[in-house]
């Protein structure tokens, strides 16, 4: 039996984590039978048509895979494959799947530690000599559970001003970047902080330790022995590709062309076919993947911090409730590629969506089909407290995490909490006194301390933030020029110019536009990058700042001038 979750009779289930809190307000909760599900097969794919009777031969779509107990594995597609062309989305199109390809990085990684050829808990720096000594051991199991402390590769790509789809990458350039870092943005094990990074170390580890690529190594250890014929990575994104979906981004009322052009992978990189996907799902729920229940055991164990908590991600896998019964899943973006790999273990059952539009959430469509092929019947309602609107008014302003640098803000619309974070956002709803949680989206909860006007915040995988209240001593205008001058940094060999005018500063970097910076209290700074801290020595003169995103932290400028020239 599966649960699902419906909101104001709308599914809903976050992008960034397929775990559902058990406290959301006017939430029904339902059980979804299988041995409800014996429609034909016929009746379930109308169904399945008319979700998606919106995507035409004039939009991009998906390609839909489930296979369900007591239900014939049905694969459909919707919308265009190619839009020039008005070629139509196939069953078996190839699409790119984002980071549902983690699992596959991870399985490789598994086999090799099941064969001796390396260990989970190795030092990576045994495998990868040119990341430098931190002075505390990275393990490979850290790369694949997200908690390593190494920085984003994506997050100090766009800091450089080389952003994906701007420019193409190579996993060597990822790893010379990395050899070049300074500092870990926390101690290994200390946190969970999802990073793209691990899995291209990974899959060079998988390289160095099996003298065989990973694109080699997974074709012929895992695709085919298990009869996947139509999977492979991309290692040259000037491949030809039969079969292949373009992907898209809609502008305005146009569609572009989003399609990736980086040879990166091992974090996603994975070409692939729904029927496909549905095989690799099988071989997990049924444990004739290569290396058996063993390797499984392994994907789906969860991480472990240091201080004892588990994360809900597990190694390439993300585990997830649904009244109380288990989803296993990843999502991915890639460009415009927009994908989803959803196993319920428990039911032998499994959906995937891929999509070829970041315009489209899968997430979202997969939980329309779930209700399509499982369906329900309602169990019981609940409703929460009413919040105070005199006192969650006392909440109204930005706070400040000093670990992360985030800034998170609250407002109110319409009598409405909202909360806007780099982390999180959306609408506060209450659970019971002074203890809050998001309305949708990923799970945290907020603990109030209103007379401190201080917000405790934890997520789903236990991890605390404490965001104090952030004071509104913006900096004079008239000592905003005292910020003006260049500033390098040793970790990235770039250069950022910082300029005063027209009584406002701005970050600049050669070639690129300028990067506004509002004042949030001294020496820190809002931008579009992530948040700015110029440092001071003990004369207080500014010697520097430092850069911090969700995807790195504290990454150091030194100021080497105090003019800029124009």
């Amino acid at each position: 039996m599966l649960g699902i979750y419906t909101m104001n009779t709308a599914v809903s289930f976050s992008k960034s984590a397929f775990v559902i809190a058990k406290s959301f307000p006017l939430i029904t909760f339902f059980v979804m039978s299988a041995a409800n599900a014996l429609e034909s097969k016929g009746e379930l794919q109308h169904k399945l048509d008319q979700t998606f009777a919106h995507f035409t031969l004039a939009t991009p779509g998906c390609v839909v895979g489930v296979s369900a107990m007591g239900v014939e594995p049905i694969v459909a597609a919707y919308g265009a494959a190619n839009l020039e062309y008005g070629i139509p989305l196939q069953p078996n199109s190839i699409l790119e799947s984002g980071s549902v390809a983690k699992q596959y990085t991870a399985a490789a990684i598994a086999l090799l530690h099941l064969e001796k050829k390396l260990s989970l808990d190795d030092d990576i720096r045994k495998y990868l000599p040119e990341i430098p000594n931190f002075g505390t051991k990275i393990t490979i199991r850290h790369l694949l559970v997200h908690s390593s402390g190494l920085r984003e590769q994506w997050g100090l790509m766009s800091l450089m001003g080389t952003p994906p789809t701007t420019a193409v990458h190579t996993n060597a350039q990822i790893l010379h970047l990395l050899s070049k870092q300074q500092a870990l943005d926390f101690a290994p094990g200390d946190e969970h902080a999802y990073r793209n990074t691990g899995y291209v170390l990974a899959a060079i580890i998988v390289e160095r330790a099996s003298g065989r690529s990973i694109s080699r190594y997974m074709h012929d250890r895992f695709f085919i022995p298990m009869g996947i014929t139509n999977t492979f990575w991309r290692e040259d994104h000037r491949q030809v590709v039969p079969q292949r979906a373009t992907a898209y981004d809609l502008q305005g009322a146009n569609f572009v062309t989003a399609m990736p052009f980086t040879n990166v992978h091992g974090n996603g990189g994975l070409l692939t076919t729904i029927g496909d996907a549905l095989k690799w799902n099988k071989a997990l729920q049924t444990n004739t993947i290569t290396g058996g229940a063993a390797l499984v055991a392994i994907l789906e164990t969860h991480g472990k911090l240091n201080s004892g908590q588990l994360t809900s991600y597990a190694h390439g896998l993300i585990h997830g409730k649904q009244d109380g019964r288990r989803t296993i899943y990843h999502d991915g973006s890639t460009a415009g590629y927009q994908t989803i790999s959803i196993r319920y273990p428990d039911d032998s059952s499994s959906i995937v969506v891929f999509c070829n539009s970041r315009s489209i959430s899968p997430s979202e469509l997969a939980a329309k089909i779930a209700s399509i092929f499982f369906p329900t019947k309602q169990i019981k309602e609940a409703t929460l407290p009413t919040n105070s609107q005199e006192q969650l008014s006392q909440l109204i302003g930005r706070y400040h995490d000093p670990i992360s640098e985030d800034i998170a803000e609250f407002s109110m619309t319409n009598s409405a909490l909202f909360l806007r974070g780099t982390f999180m956002r959306g609408r506060v709803v209450q659970v019971s006194e002074n203890l809050f949680q998001l309305a949708d989206g990923e799970p945290i909860q907020l603990a109030i301390e209103f007379n401190k006007k201080q917000v405790r915040i934890q997520n789903s995988d236990g991890i605390r933030r404490a965001y104090i209240s952030l004071p509104t001593e913006q900096s004079p205008t008239q000592s905003l020029n005292t910020y003006a001058g260049i500033y390098e940094s040793p970790e990235l060999d770039i250069r950022y110019s910082v300029m005063y005018k027209n009584e406002k500063i701005f970050l600049k970097l050669a070639h690129h536009a300028e990067i506004a910076l509002a004042p949030l209290n001294r020496d820190l700074f809002s931008s579009a990058i992530g948040t700015i801290r110029f440092v001071r020595d003990h004369k207080d003169a500014i010697t520097g700042f430092r850069a911090s995103s969700n995807r790195y932290r504290n990454v150091k400028f030194v100021r080497s001038s105090n003019s800029v020239k124009r």
